[in-house]
């Protein structure tokens, strides 16, 4: 059987697309980037989900995801002390999530309030990669 080229809008399972922690982030960090990641060029994502959980969730945290400085998310991710926040995602036009583009810097930042630190805090991503002009070896 020859090899089969996927000709839907992506290529691969749905996954976790990255992962992140950081184990303590200052009272007053503003826009404290924790992660950086740099699409390869000849791959889209597409951001299903983010999630977000944290032991502490200091004072007013909030999480965002940003695509080339510009967020993804409809509302940043306000943390909750001991929980989960999955927030909502801004789909791209004709996708079913929000498309970070081959060549572009995805960047996870967060914010925190003047008072508490927040711990333990971890961030994930769900979604597809769609591979740019897959080649045999790729399926």
């Amino acid at each position: 059987m020859g090899a089969t080229f996927h000709s839907g809008p992506v290529y691969g399972a749905y996954a976790n697309l990255f992962s992140v922690s950081k184990e303590n982030i200052a009272a007053s960090a503003s826009a404290l980037e924790i992660l950086q990641i740099d699409i390869p060029a000849d791959e889209d994502w597409i951001i299903m989900k983010v999630q977000a959980y944290c032991d502490v969730q200091g004072n007013a945290g909030d999480v965002d995801v940003e695509d080339d400085g510009v967020s993804i998310l409809s509302a940043d991710a306000v943390l909750v002390s001991d929980g989960v926040v999955v927030a909502a995602v801004v789909a791209t036009g004709g996708e079913k999530g929000a498309l970070v583009a081959g060549g572009s810097v995805l960047t996870v930042d967060v914010d925190n309030g003047i008072t508490t630190a927040i711990e333990d805090l971890t961030v994930n991503a769900w979604g597809f990669i769609r591979k740019k002009n897959p080649t045999p070896s790729d399926v």
